[in-house]
């Protein structure tokens, strides 16, 4: 429909009054924008130096554009490609989400393969925490800082990794924190600090010397004990009773 208000050689372009109080914008015979006293109303795309002109722009006034700092409408872009250092300590890291593969994050704190990023700052100066996740395996990494470095990355534990392989590098655990398993030969637990605890049930009858083979091979020669036991170990406590008609071995280093 031709506004109200229009030009002689454009005839759909112009401004309408559809209410008291309120302008409309016309072109091409339909209306982009409507201002009243109380809001303006765009029903085209916004743009020029009102909106961001980049995709990490931090110009005070301006207006966010979907994908800005890697979290705007939830979409994730690339921290390498924007050209983001995300071990920088001089708070040059917009905060937003991004994702980075290890093989241009040499210092990622899992597995290779690509991380997804989530960057915080509690204020201008300082105050930023970080979030890490491993796209194929999900482990999840935190670290932060107040004005200086960096702490080291600390993975999370959940139901998923607490137990596995235990593992540690310069007294940092690397792996799960608990292992353990059974065999012909007894029972093991692994711990994250470097303890392990191995057990086995003996016959009543052996009383002469006995060869027990471990049910997993300690790197240091082990402390042993020997319990009189019919109820075994429960809970870490050795229910102690005469007449035994079993023995309970354990070792642990």
């Amino acid at each position: 429909a031709s506004p109200g208000l229009r030009f002689v050689a454009d005839d759909d372009t112009g401004f309408t009054r559809p209410a008291a109080n309120q302008i409309g914008l016309v072109t091409g015979g339909t209306r982009r924008a409507l201002l009243s006293n109380t809001a303006l109303q765009l029903d085209v795309a916004l743009t020029g130096t009102a909106v961001t002109q980049s995709t990490t722009d931090t110009t005070a006034g301006r207006v966010p554009k979907v994908g800005d700092y890697g979290g705007i409408g939830g979409l994730a872009l690339g921290a390498i490609a924007l050209g983001i250092n995300i071990d920088v300590i001089d708070n040059s890291i917009v905060p937003g989400k991004y994702w980075i593969t290890s093989t241009d994050w040499p210092a990622a704190p899992g597995t290779s393969g690509t991380y997804h990023i989530e960057h915080k700052r509690r204020a201008p100066g300082g105050g930023e925490f970080q979030t890490a996740m491993h796209e194929s395996s999900g482990d999840m990494f935190i670290r932060g800082r107040v004005t200086t470095a960096w702490t080291p990355w600390a993975r999370v534990y959940d139901q998923s990794n607490i137990l596995g392989a235990v593992s540690q590098s310069a007294g940092v655990v690397t792996g799960g924190l608990f292992d353990g398993n059974s065999n012909a030969n007894g029972t093991y637990t692994k711990y994250a600090n470097g303890t392990m605890i191995c057990s086995h049930a003996l016959p009543a009858n052996a009383n002469a010397a006995t060869t027990w083979l471990f049910p997993a091979v300690f790197i240091a020669p082990p402390r042993g004990d020997r319990h009189r036991s019919c109820l075994g170990v429960v809970n870490g406590h050795i229910g102690s009773r005469p007449n035994h008609n079993r023995r309970h071995v354990q070792h642990a280093r």
